[in-house]
């Protein structure tokens, strides 16, 4: 496996890039609390904790404003989950204001190709994410990976199918 910026391993890098101003999160800030799978699909919906220093007018004012993010991975080869997520102790879902804890959180290349394109000799990695918190463990690997950003973005993402929290 080989370790590269994690948002180099996004379909479309600037769906994150974009409202943090060039300069992505840490996974580390990234507190999930739901997901779900569906054939060769899986979506991790939660948010940063960290917010842009210039929050995106749609998100709305600063004071209300949450980070809201959608992992959507497709072409996965591997899932393995593990427990239950956890929740933190101001999780108001009931309000749709779900906020997940923080766990160890990666997202790394792997050494085998996903897609090589010979005329051009470019090669796109499988990847590999990986998050876990003491009673939550969940590892997938998947050949592409889309990020959804903003305000109820995880509300609009559900394509009618529950998440598992």
């Amino acid at each position: 496996m080989t370790i590269t910026e994690w948002t180099a391993l996004l379909d479309e890098p600037k769906s994150i890039l974009g409202p943090y101003n060039g300069t992505a999160p840490s996974l580390s800030a990234f507190a999930p609390h739901a997901w779900r799978a569906h054939f060769n699909q899986v979506a991790i919906a939660g948010q940063f904790l960290h917010m842009p220093n210039v929050v995106p007018a749609s998100w709305g004012p600063r004071e209300e404003a949450r980070a809201e993010v959608v992992f959507e991975f497709y072409d996965v080869r591997l899932l393995r989950v593990d427990g239950t997520l956890e929740r933190d102790d101001n999780d108001d879902s009931m309000h749709g204001m779900p906020k997940g804890k923080l766990g160890q959180c990666t997202l790394t290349a792997m050494s085998d190709a996903y897609i090589r394109f010979a005329e051009t000799g470019v090669t796109r990695p499988w990847k590999q994410f990986s998050f876990s918190q003491p009673s939550f463990s969940l590892s997938i690997e998947a050949g592409g990976i889309r990020i959804y950003c903003g305000r109820r973005v995880s509300g609009q993402f559900g394509h009618g199918l529950p998440y598992v929290s």
